[in-house]
């Protein structure tokens, strides 16, 4: 069974096979097998080439179920990157990134 828990801008997902973890504060994340050894830490927010619009941003969460989406909103032209994560049993999928830009009021999926 797969068990998500927030704690003061940490959020902790667990399951018989990994741990995944994300800081709000200093976004990073941090992947750990069964025996909670580190495979992976880094930091959370995808590099987007030609979209300084992100430089400056503030950071929020949503947990549905068995996902959780980290939104990044620009503070300059309120355009938004979500970044969601869907947890399974015996995997961790991430979904397509989704960019929202009023300026041309697309929505664009980065893969």
């Amino acid at each position: 069974m797969v068990k998500i828990n927030e704690n003061q801008h940490k959020i902790h997902v667990t399951s018989p096979t990994y741990a995944w973890e994300w800081d709000a504060e200093t976004d990073i994340f941090n992947l750990y097998d069964a025996n909670l050894r580190l495979i992976s830490r880094a930091k959370h927010k995808p590099l987007i080439i030609g979209a300084e619009m992100f430089l400056d941003s503030t950071t929020s969460y949503q947990i549905k179920n068995d996902r959780i989406s980290i939104i990044y909103q620009a503070t300059k032209n309120a355009s938004r990157l979500t970044v969601s994560w869907s947890f399974q049993m015996d995997f961790i999928s991430l979904e397509p990134l989704l960019l929202e830009s009023p300026v041309d009021s697309d929505i664009a999926q980065i893969i």
